[in-house]
């Protein structure tokens, strides 16, 4: 099944109920959570939460209930659930809207035998199935992605992932706490990014410095590289390319396996220093030749800085590359303090 036929909603008829009054039962399933864990991941983002999807069962934690018409206790359990959402935007996890209908033998509320009935019945049967289906050719597909996807893949098949002992509670909640870079966040020039690519294969950059708001591309763009040295030397991340970055977002080092210190002010060394767009710090040149200065032989920038003593400049299409003269001294320090 492609993508485009899924079945992305299911309505649930559960029909005209009876007990005091007449009422109506009728709710969507909505499967967005889902599609939006699966392109997070393709991304490189949330793979341990797709990747540990077990069973369709799994899938209640990101499909949703939409209400269209509820009987009156469910109402109110709904109403104090979603008490701060406005009416266009009342849904609550299909797990959670689960809990409202607990098993109570012979005694069992006809409310209750209503949604268990249409719960485990083919229809819905036949919409987790197909989204289950999705999900595993989804995890499939990651393999062909680039090689810290590659690795994170690995770590969890090997039972060897950061969190492989977290409640899967939390792993969850990550999507809600962590203030990830968007990737689709392009803001640089495609040149931009291919100069930066370039510049990190070589060498002589042993340690990169960023500063700028956090764009989720030059981010992975360093810890793929850094990932490619460790894998090439059998070195600790760190110790193969050291990575440093002042931003107001972050990356998750504990899925990546990977080690890019973050700053909330200040940041460390740069053979090579990428600067982009953002207002983050003290301009860079006027740091050259003080004890601040953290940037080495080449700063790679988005906008032009000007003037730098002892540095040639080359541009491009969104790029100013600059490059220190051979006769430029370089007050680089001991790696303990990158």
């Amino acid at each position: 099944m492609t993508s485009s036929s899924l079945p992305l909603s299911l309505d649930l008829d559960l029909g005209e109920l009876w007990r005091r009054e007449r009422s109506w039962f009728v709710v969507r399933l909505d499967a967005s959570p889902l599609f939006e864990l699966i392109t997070a991941a393709k991304a490189g983002l949330r793979v341990y939460e797709l990747a540990t999807l077990r069973r369709p069962g799994d899938l209640a934690a990101y499909v949703d209930v939409r209400p269209i018409s509820l009987p009156p206790g469910v109402l109110d359990q709904a109403s104090a659930a979603l008490r701060f959402q406005r009416p266009e935007e009342v849904r609550m996890r299909l797990e959670r809207f689960d809990t409202f209908f607990p098993w109570v033998g012979e005694d069992d509320h006809p409310v209750g035998t209503a949604w268990r009935a249409q719960w485990n019945g083919p229809a819905t049967r036949h919409f987790l199935g197909a989204l289950y289906e999705h999900v595993r050719c989804s995890v499939g597909s990651l393999a062909e992605g680039d090689l810290l996807l590659q690795h994170e893949l690995r770590r969890i098949a090997e039972n060897r992932h950061a969190y492989d002992t977290w409640p899967l509670a939390r792993v969850r909640g990550l999507a809600d706490t962590m203030q990830w870079p968007d990737p689709k966040q392009v803001r640089y020039t495609a040149s931009f990014y291919a100069m930066l690519d370039r510049l990190l294969q070589r060498p002589e950059v042993e340690a990169v410095a960023y500063r700028d708001d956090g764009i989720y591309r030059v981010l992975r763009s360093l810890c793929l590289e850094q990932r490619r040295r460790a894998d090439a030397s059998g070195r600790k991340p760190s110790e193969a390319l050291c990575l440093s970055a002042l931003t107001d977002l972050y990356i998750d080092n504990s899925a990546w396996d990977s080690e890019l210190r973050l700053y909330d002010e200040g940041i460390g060394w740069g053979d090579l220093f990428v600067d982009g767009d953002g207002e983050l710090g003290a301009p860079l040149r006027l740091l050259h030749g003080t004890r601040w200065q953290r940037f080495g032989r080449w700063v790679l920038s988005a906008r032009d800085l000007g003037h730098f003593e002892g540095y040639a400049c080359e541009c491009g299409d969104g790029w100013f590359l600059y490059e220190a003269l051979p006769s430029t001294a370089i007050p680089r320090p001991p790696r303990d303090f990158w």
